[in-house]
């Protein structure tokens, strides 16, 4: 069975109402890096990607990123 990747990131997206582009522009990167980050396992999240999203949800890293 396959594990879903980031679904802490993705509840705290979606109670906070954020958007898949406030984040992406947050981070620098364009809508459709951010998908393939979230959705598809092409590429993590760096450690300063993490930092700013953790940081603008008002949380710790280990919140959002963490098994």
């Amino acid at each position: 069975m396959k594990k879903e990747r980031y679904v802490k990131l993705r509840v705290a997206l979606e109670e906070r109402g954020i958007k898949h582009k406030e984040v992406a522009d947050l981070i620098d990167v364009t809508v459709g890096t951010f998908s393939q980050k979230i959705n598809r396992n092409k590429s993590n999240f760096t450690i300063d990607e993490a930092a700013a999203i953790a940081k603008h949800l008002n949380v710790t890293i280990d919140e959002l990123f963490s098994d």
